[in-house]
């Protein structure tokens, strides 16, 4: 939710015949055994490694390979979900079949945009040995972010951002090449000697990443967490273990966290996605513990009676951020200790939920239903919020009948919902409750031209001052259609993009191929 992984390196083959004979080999994901969670899944099929390279390059329009036999460099970033569900597997693949033609190099998987500290995998060539992949260490993780070879690769992405570049036709000039990861990385130490702490600070909620601890802990059957003290950003993940079956190890392990005298440090907390029963998540939200907690992702396996358990938690008063989702009933296998009879402090109507009273950011994912859902849009706790996430196009219906005084900033995340048309657009815009809202996230939405154009209109929106349109998801990238529907994605004039360039300027958000071709 809200944050990318990609990954970058170089690596040098022996002759220009190996690098020759890389570029044609057949790629298998399956050929290597020891994937680390975020690289197992996989979506391309085998296919020779110039295929590939063709591929990834049309799916992500952040995706950059520089090939000058024989070294080759290679840098990406994408979604957190993408990457997850298998370009960050691709890529990888794509990266180790180099090793059995004799390169030697070292690349790094690792969270950006967001995410910055979540995981960082290392993956080593050692010519005809073959390759090594391991996740590094909280405090390796770390040292990666503060090398010149990742700068230097965050660079190469904004630039590639803010000046798109078109395939240099035959006869052309091309364009002044981008900074090298091979020349950074040159003076960088390797990240198996991290740099020398910096002395500690008190942590707070407004510390910077920089500042702050980022720990992430994994689920495994029979073992105990163990939370180091500084950490001030904790991510739990669920590792091997199955999703609804593995409540009764969500509850013990929430249980040793709480109950650590480390978890005072702690202000924000991942856990997306996580299986608890009904009494865990109702002893977490109890729990004296998470009074200081500033920030709060779950990704529940529960249905929606969870949300008044946390909406309406009287510990979690200094929440000021929280990311919630749940599982439609549908989805939630026959057996599952999700199905058991809920608590009583379930059973509350949705529209008159009052609790979180620091809370000014609300991202609701999916699970929700309808009339759930729209009775939450109308509660006095969303009343208050300032940035506001909705997952389907007909929250907008529900929002504009709302008061919404405090927000300023709203995000339609429904890629398979029913598209928003130019009446719905026009509702909104009309309504007081957007009359303050400065930005406007459209990014995951399931967006037609018409609907645009509402928000193009003179005095639409009056306080707009960002509107991003940039597609989360490569379906969308790629023009295809949304088959649930069976409607266009992505389908924006011209005269509708220049109209909102002249306004927003550099507050409108585009996929760098559209703004290169618009």
């Amino acid at each position: 939710m809200g944050w990318n992984a990609g990954g970058y390196g170089s690596m040098r083959f022996p002759t220009a015949q190996a690098h020759t004979a890389w570029s044609k080999c057949r790629l298998r994901h399956a050929d290597w055994d020891d994937w680390l969670w975020d690289l197992r899944a996989h979506e391309r099929p085998d296919e020779p490694v110039s295929a590939r390279l063709r591929a990834l390059a049309k799916i992500d329009a952040l995706f950059v390979v520089r090939s000058e036999s024989p070294v080759v460099e290679l840098a990406f970033d994408t979604g957190s979900e993408p990457f997850r569900e298998g370009a960050g597997g691709d890529v990888a693949s794509l990266v180790r079949c180099a090793a059995h033609h004799g390169a030697k190099g070292r690349f790094w998987f690792l969270a950006t945009a967001g995410g910055e500290g979540g995981f960082a995998y290392e993956l080593t060539l050692d010519g005809k040995k073959g390759s090594t992949l391991k996740e590094l260490s909280p405090a390796r993780t770390r040292a990666v972010y503060g090398t010149d070879a990742y700068a230097a690769f965050v660079q190469r992405l904004a630039e590639l951002v803010d000046a798109p570049r078109a395939p240099a036709r035959q006869g052309t000039r091309a364009r002044k090449p981008l900074p090298t990861l091979a020349s950074s990385a040159k003076r960088v130490r390797s990240v198996s000697a991290p740099p020398k702490a910096a002395p500690s600070k008190p942590a707070s909620a407004t510390a910077s990443r920089a500042e702050t601890g980022h720990v992430r802990l994994k689920l495994a059957e029979g073992k105990a967490l163990e939370l180091p003290r500084g950490a001030v950003e904790l991510t739990i993940d669920r590792g091997k273990l199955a999703r609804f079956d593995s409540a009764p190890q969500g509850d013990r392990a929430l249980k040793e966290l709480l109950a650590a005298p480390a978890f005072a440090d702690v202000r924000s907390l991942r856990a997306a996605p996580i299986a608890l029963t009904w009494s865990g998540l109702s002893a977490l939200c109890a729990s004296p513990a998470v009074r200081g907690l500033t920030s709060l992702e779950l990704d529940l396996e529960l249905p929606s009676p969870a949300l008044p358990i946390v909406l309406g938690s009287s510990r979690l008063s200094h929440l000021v951020e929280l990311s919630l989702g749940v599982r439609h009933i549908c989805d939630i296998p026959r057996g599952s200790l999700a199905l058991v009879r809920p608590p009583a402090t379930s059973r509350v109507p949705f529209d008159t939920l009052d609790g979180l009273p620091a809370l000014e950011t609300l991202r609701l994912g999916n699970g929700i239903g309808d009339d759930e859902r729209l009775a939450l849009l109308r509660s006095p706790l969303v009343r208050r919020v300032r940035s506001l996430r909705v997952v389907e196009a007909g929250d907008l219906v529900a929002l504009t009948s709302a008061v919404l005084p405090r927000l300023r900033a709203l995000a339609v995340h429904g890629h398979v919902s029913p598209p928003i048309h130019a009446a719905g657009m026009r509702a909104l815009v009309a309504s007081p409750s957007f009359a303050a809202l400065e930005s406007l996230d459209l990014s995951d939405a399931n967006l037609g031209q018409d609907a645009l154009a509402e928000i193009a209109r003179p005095g639409a929106l009056p306080a707009l001052r960002t509107l991003d349109l940039r597609s989360c998801f490569r379906y969308q990238r790629e023009g295809l259609k949304i088959e649930l529907y069976r409607v266009p994605v992505r389908s924006f004039s011209a005269a509708t993009l220049d109209a909102l360039r002249t306004r927003l300027g550099a507050g409108l958000l585009l996929d760098a191929k559209r703004a290169s071709s618009s």
